[in-house]
Order: structure tokens, then sequence, then C-alpha cells
């Protein structure tokens, strides 16, 4: 996921943000919690993706 678009760190990943928060603001607790809403949007989207899939192989078997 991208951010703004622009030159420099004005275009960051989710990634190099949790980086940044826990090792460079030593902020354990908000780089866990943006870790576990990353999770969480992750499953979300690979289990909407895995429901197409599977139907779609449905349809083909038939």
């Amino acid at each position: 996921m991208l951010t703004g678009g622009g030159p420099g760190t004005s275009t960051s990943l989710i990634n190099l943000d949790l980086y940044r928060i826990t090792l460079q603001n030593f902020d354990v607790g908000a780089a866990a919690a943006l870790g576990i809403c990353f999770l969480v949007v992750l499953s979300v989207i690979m289990g909407r993706l895995l429901a197409v899939l599977n139907r779609n192989t449905d349809i083909l078997e038939d």
C-alpha cells in the first residue's frame, strides 16, 4: 500500500512504516497495533480472493 506518490519518502510501504515506528521511534505498542491491523486487512483480502478462486474452479468442474 502506497501513500502520497511524491519524491523522497512521501511514498512509503506499510512495512517501512512499521520499521520506523518500532526501531526509530521506539514505539513498540503502536507498531504492534499497526501490524495486527495490517494482518486483519490481508486476511480479509485473501479470504475474498480464495472464495472467488474456489467459486471459479467449481464452475469449471461442472
